[in-house]
């Protein structure tokens, strides 16, 4: 189901120095991969697929996961794309409403939204600012 391309795809030698390896570019291999180059290691991101997941797998974030953005240099980015989260809906797979958990304004008197969502179309674009050390991908 991967839609968007990867622009930063390389084969993968048969061997491979670095630092750190990691398999898998998801949302934890991203940020992982960001935060440990940022650090100075050499890191080597290993993912089966050529093109993102066109579904949002990262798309509900909390003030811990801002600071997250925050020292990846990609918080005012997300900020731009993100929306208050005001419910949320527990739901079954046919869609079913089984209870709404209201956590934004109007939850409590005078208490701000403190969850955001990020729509997948808008995420998809924010990208961390290069690092001193190195993140290669292939697969």
């Amino acid at each position: 189901m991967p839609t968007d391309s990867v622009s930063e795809v390389t084969p993968v030698p048969q061997r491979i120095s670095c630092d750190i390896a990691i398999v898998g570019y998801g949302p934890v291999g991203m940020v992982l991969s960001g935060l440990l180059a940022q650090r100075g290691f050499d890191v080597v991101v290993v993912e089966r697929h050529h093109t993102l997941y066109p579904l949002a797998r990262a798309g509900h974030y909390d003030g811990e996961t801002m600071r997250t953005f925050q020292e990846l240099g990609v918080a005012g980015a997300v900020e731009l794309a993100a929306q208050p989260m005001l419910q949320w809906d527990l739901v079954t797979a046919e869609k079913e409403v089984l209870a709404t958990i209201h956590i934004g304004e109007g939850a409590r008197a005078g208490r701000r939204a403190t969850s955001r969502t990020s729509p997948r179309s808008s995420a998809s674009s924010i990208r961390a600012p290069a690092t001193s050390g190195s993140v290669s991908s292939g697969g």
